[in-house]
């Protein structure tokens, strides 16, 4: 019983040794940038008694470790003027400088983050697209400057990299940008073939979509480089796919007129059918916000067994895409008013879709089964 009563009383004072072990800390840690590849690092180390007094130490040991924001080992070792690869960090980039000292087999850290320099690119490129009917392929050319912040300064240097940043292309119709492709840039000068990447199915039957209600289709390619966490836009190419001139326009109008005047004559032609036929436009318009043509016509044919010629002024209206077409009687010659009264119920007719096969389908998704 006497042995188990001094044990007790033993306790007290072996607790009270432990907590007096005076605790070994990192006093201070200094991380200054001398420049943007310099780092000068300080720091000092203390012991702490638990009643409050402190005494500064020389550690046995003393390393300092730099981390990269990926988790990436930049340096390790003992130096307190440490280089570091800016140039091939990102844009502001935190890193972590960690300094470990051991004194009598006790350790102790502490951290501090550092922010690395402002860093941007400034492109120069070339776009062609598209280069097949598909709306798939293209090319893209890219050359580009890296540039850094200059040390305690407004002003921006240029920089190389070790590895090229990575860079993509997003290609999106503008009326639907929720359909973007994305295509790796790799390269200076690139070939691409969407078909090979996420939602070119969709991209495509949205330009096919907007090529036939609009008569154009504004797509846009917008250039991303990851010089940070997350990606930042730096520039975009537009193109206007088939955006038809007045020139372009003329022919696709007289390429209606003359659908539209073959129904006509096939309405008024006699038994005997038709000899000659001319069909001439003496004005037009076309109005955008409807994709209506508007156009004064003239039809002449020659027919009947007398071989006699018919001639007649009208106007016909139509959509681009050949619908909605209708004629107007104006005026005409005695015998073409005659067969006119003849076939026609009113001076107005409708006329069929001038282009039946340009219906747009939209493509057929892949089947899951």
């Amino acid at each position: 019983m006497r042995v188990v009563l001094s044990v007790i009383s033993f306790l007290p004072f072996l607790f009270l040794a432990c907590t007096n072990s005076p605790e070994f800390v990192v006093n201070r840690i200094d991380v200054r940038q001398l420049n943007w590849d310099t780092l000068a690092v300080h720091y000092s180390f203390e012991e702490r008694a638990s009643i409050g007094s402190t005494k500064s130490v020389v550690p046995d040991e003393v390393r300092t470790t730099i981390f990269s924001a990926s988790y990436d080992t930049l340096y390790h070792g003992s130096k307190e003027v440490i280089s570091i690869p800016d140039v091939d960090l990102g844009d502001r980039e935190a890193i972590l400088v960690e300094v470990c000292g051991v004194y009598e087999s006790r350790h102790a850290c502490e951290q501090r983050t550092v922010t690395v320099s402002p860093k941007k690119m400034e492109p120069t490129t070339k776009l062609k697209f598209p280069e097949s009917e598909a709306f798939d392929r293209g090319s893209f050319w890219l050359d580009y400057e890296l540039y850094r912040q200059v040390f305690d300064s407004e002003e921006w240097e240029s920089i190389r990299r070790r590895v090229r940043p990575e860079t993509f292309l997003l290609a999106y119709l503008d009326a639907s940008p929720g359909d973007a492709v994305k295509i790796p840039v790799r390269r200076a000068r690139n070939r691409f073939n969407l078909s090979r990447y996420a939602k070119y199915r969709d991209f495509r039957y949205q330009i096919k979509s907007q090529l036939m209600d609009a008569d154009s289709a504004s797509v846009s390619f917008d250039l991303f480089v990851r010089l940070a966490a997350e990606p930042t836009w730096i520039a975009s190419d537009h193109v206007v796919l088939r955006a038809k001139s007045p020139e372009e326009r003329r022919a696709e109008l007289h390429e209606l007129v003359e659908l539209a005047g073959s129904q006509i004559l096939d309405r008024l032609k006699g038994f005997l059918g038709l000899r000659r036929a001319y069909v001439f436009v003496n004005e037009w318009s076309y109005q955008p916000l409807d994709k209506v043509y508007t156009a004064e016509i003239e039809l002449h044919w020659q027919g009947g067994l007398l071989r006699e010629w018919f001639d007649m002024i009208g106007q016909l209206t139509v959509r681009a895409n050949g619908t909605a077409a209708q004629y107007e009687w104006i005026q005409g010659s005695t015998s073409a008013a005659k067969r006119w009264v003849s076939r026609m119920d009113s001076t107005t007719v409708v006329l069929e879709n001038l282009r039946p096969n340009a219906e747009l389908r939209p493509p057929l998704e892949d089947r899951k089964w």
